[in-house]
């Protein structure tokens, strides 16, 4: 009998996203600092603890995106004004 086990990430996708920690952290910046304007607040700035974390392809970074309330986040540079998401 097998076991199913829910595993959403998968292993190929953790793999990844450790190599660009390792690798791209000089290529991380953030686009959203302490807020965002989702669809759900009708696109308004809505202030949070969380941060929004680009690691840059246009710099040489894998391009992953992810939102995190780490502390690491005081210490990276904002994404350029004319490429505030990854498109």
């Amino acid at each position: 009998m097998s076991r199913f086990v829910l595993d959403p990430m998968g292993e190929h996708e953790r793999k990844r996203n450790q190599e660009c920690q390792r690798e791209h952290r000089a290529h991380w910046v953030v686009f959203q600092r302490e807020g965002n304007a989702s669809a759900f607040a009708g696109y308004h700035w809505t202030p949070s603890d969380y941060s929004g974390v680009r690691c840059d392809d246009a710099s040489g970074g894998c391009g992953r995106v992810w939102r995190t309330k780490a502390a690491y986040v005081a210490r990276l540079p904002d994404a350029p004004r004319n490429r505030t998401s990854r498109q």
